[in-house]
């Protein structure tokens, strides 16, 4: 019995070592993809997708959502210079209308944007047509926009097979998890509140004593 005790603690204190490492890293990887989702639009499984190529990439889901903000606020920004040509998208060379010249979806336009800045040579070209269309983050999203569909591949196949990619039920899941956690932590705070407040009267009547003693000791320096 005291070994089968022993091994069970052993494994116990294996569990808890484990759900320490993962769970943190679960949440992580949770909210990254439920903010690519909710700002985006996009469906878990595409939320995961821009997410692994943007971490592999060095930029992460908050600067990419961001990006694409930009870019959906210049889209709709600069719709009135469009007839002129006088538009950051055709001064970039980025179609953003198609045959009937009705405006092509956020997500067609990300491809063309993508197209060119591969198009583009690295430098200063590349930077100022990633920084005109996307804001300050087009910058930290080159490699991300510029990624080749041979690398994206594998980056995909590769994320599938170490289940990096989420469907909208997992990421449910995680987002329900964290939702706890967070109020988890409220009720700590409120623990922490309510003793904090109980020893208030404590405190106070402390400092008063000090500060007496403080002017009595002070009182006493003067008359030596």
């Amino acid at each position: 019995l005291r070994v089968i005790g022993i091994g069970a603690g052993v494994v116990g204190a294996g569990l808890v070592a484990l759900a320490a490492i993962s769970i943190p890293a679960m949440r992580k990887v949770g909210d990254e993809v439920d903010l690519l989702r909710d700002n985006l639009g996009l469906t878990a499984q595409q939320a995961s997708i821009f997410n692994v190529v943007g971490r592999t990439m060095g930029t992460n889901a908050e600067e990419i959502s961001a990006a694409m903000g930009a870019l959906n606020r210049k889209l709709i920004e600069q719709i009135p210079l469009m007839d002129d040509g006088k538009d950051d998208f055709t001064k970039w060379g980025v179609a953003v209308r198609d045959a009937s010249r009705a405006m092509l979806p956020l997500g067609a336009v990300f491809e063309n944007v993508r197209t060119r800045l591969r198009e583009l040579p690295p430098g200063l070209a590349r930077s100022g047509a990633a920084m005109d269309l996307m804001g300050r983050s087009g910058r930290q999203m080159i490699d991300f926009m510029t990624v080749g569909d041979a690398e994206l591949q594998a980056l995909i196949r590769d994320a599938k097979e170490w289940g990096l990619i989420l469907d909208e039920q997992g990421t449910d899941a995680i987002e329900q998890f964290n939702r706890q956690m967070n109020f988890m932590g409220l009720q700590f705070d409120a623990i922490k509140l309510a003793i904090g407040q109980a020893l208030l009267p404590i405190m106070r009547a402390l400092l008063t004593a000090f500060r007496q003693g403080a002017g009595v000791v002070k009182a006493f320096g003067e008359a030596l």
